[in-house]
């Protein structure tokens, strides 16, 4: 999964074993006579600074349709639960931030343990929930902090096999407010109200502002446009309207005697000199654009 947070590179390789060449890649697949491929995620210092999910590889961060709320409101919050952690990662995969950047909040987690031990069970077996924020982290009150702040005082991620030494040297290294707190350390969550965001809900449109239509034109409205294009956009004195459905600039292509009607678009050859006139337009277009 962390593979999508990342920068992904590719490098290509052979692994010899006596005279026979055996091929190994980062999911396993073993092929002989064929080249090893292997996937590195990289982490990049500045991910580490960012509020999207999408620009961190730690998997923290905002994603869109994300609830709001607000962690200097004492209403919304409510009762505490304290968890002694001793192993990282503490099974919560996303936490989010809410109103102005500040709080985190557990968005997607591990709730329940899969064995004796397991490091990613310590929030479920210590009545950690969903929709739990941070409250403190090893006796420092963090709850209105800055989300980049929190998260990197609690550090809660693990590196992935796939990550290099470079990477997780690099990330190791990143410009930080505050360093990773020793473990074991005791963290405090409460709970926090919050408001669900309709991630299908249409925005309300603004007056005055383009929208493209939702249905189809009716015969009245088409009419209805029709007037109104003529009358915001009229026809040049210079322009003709001939019956082959296009328009003839007088002074470029003479007098023409058809009955007017039709639209702006030609589309059919019922006027020679109309169609003729048209492909010495093309021609030059054509002749400029190979000229540049």
């Amino acid at each position: 999964m962390m593979m999508a947070f990342g920068l992904v590179k590719v490098r290509s390789g052979t692994v010899k074993r006596g005279t026979s060449n055996v091929n190994c890649s980062a999911f396993c697949s073993h092929k002989q006579g064929s080249k090893r491929i292997t996937q590195i995620t990289t982490c990049r210092a500045e991910e580490g600074t960012s509020l999207l999910q999408r620009k961190r590889c730690d998997g923290h961060g905002f994603a869109k349709g994300d609830p709001e709320f607000d962690v200097t409101d004492p209403s919304s919050l409510g009762e505490t639960a304290t968890v002694e952690f001793k192993k990282r990662p503490s099974g919560v995969t996303r936490y989010s931030h809410g109103k102005d950047g500040k709080g985190a909040i557990i968005l997607d987690m591990q709730e329940k343990s899969r064995y004796p031990g397991d490091p990613k069970g310590q929030c479920a077996l210590g009545g950690v929930t969903k929709k739990m924020v941070i409250k403190s982290i090893a006796g420092q009150e963090c709850i209105d902090w800055n989300f980049v702040d929190i998260m990197d005082l609690f550090d809660d991620y693990e590196f992935q096999p796939t990550d290099t030494k470079e990477a997780k040297d690099e990330w190791k290294a990143r410009p930080r407010k505050y360093e990773a707190t020793p473990l074991p350390c005791v963290v405090e969550f409460q709970e926090c109200k919050v408001t669900e965001v309709d991630d299908e809900e249409v925005a309300p449109k603004i007056e005055g502002k383009w929208y493209p239509r939702g249905s189809p034109f009716s015969d009245d409205d088409l009419t209805a446009e029709l007037e109104r294009v003529k009358k915001e956009s009229p026809v040049p004195g210079d322009y003709k309207f001939c019956s082959g459905y296009c328009i003839v600039p007088q002074s470029s292509y003479g007098e023409h005697d058809h009955e007017q009607g039709g639209v702006l678009v030609y589309v059919g050859m019922r006027c020679s000199e109309c169609c003729w006139g048209g492909q010495r337009v093309l021609q030059r277009i054509f002749m400029l654009i190979h000229s540049i």
